[in-house]
């Protein structure tokens, strides 16, 4: 999936044409917010594109997710036990650092609403979050070596 919000990437913007952070939106363990930034919506899954990436991995089952998002030049997602190894893996093949000191229980707090805890929580599948550098230092090379490195990670997946 190229993207799973057209309004902001044409847009240049995180949110979507209703101003909601579509990564904030989802249901395990979604707070409400108020604005800006981060705005979660309404409630759970009250964004068309929230509901149709779901019912789009509900569909496909898939045994891990790479999502990614820009500008933190780091792989997150090692809080989850299952995540940890191919979190670390994706650090390596991509040359990107692996965020190692996150505070596990304060991300909780900041970060409601995920799609990584939704499918983490749902699935049996891994999910990292590989957030790029900034879009003037996403050179042709590091495109090259993130997409060998979305493939060979898929590759040993499948053993």
């Amino acid at each position: 999936v190229s993207t799973m919000n057209p309004d902001g990437s044409s847009n240049s913007r995180r949110q979507n044409a209703r101003s909601v952070d579509l990564n904030r939106n989802f249901p395990t363990g979604w707070k409400k917010s108020k604005g800006g930034h981060f705005y979660s919506g309404n409630r759970p899954r009250s964004e068309k594109e929230t509901r149709a990436m779901m019912a789009f991995i509900s569909r496909l089952n898939p045994d891990g997710i790479l999502s990614f998002h820009q500008h933190a030049n780091t792989v997150f997602s090692i809080c989850n036990a299952k995540n940890r190894p191919w979190v670390l893996r994706t650090g390596q093949l991509m040359k990107l650092p692996v965020d190692r000191n996150t505070d596990c229980q304060q991300d909780a707090k900041l970060y409601s609403g995920t799609m990584n805890d939704w499918f983490t929580s749902n699935f049996d599948g891994w999910f990292a979050t590989v957030e790029m550098p900034t879009s003037n230092r996403v050179t042709k090379n590091k495109i090259r070596r993130y997409s060998r490195a979305s493939i060979k990670l898929a590759r040993e997946q499948r053993g």
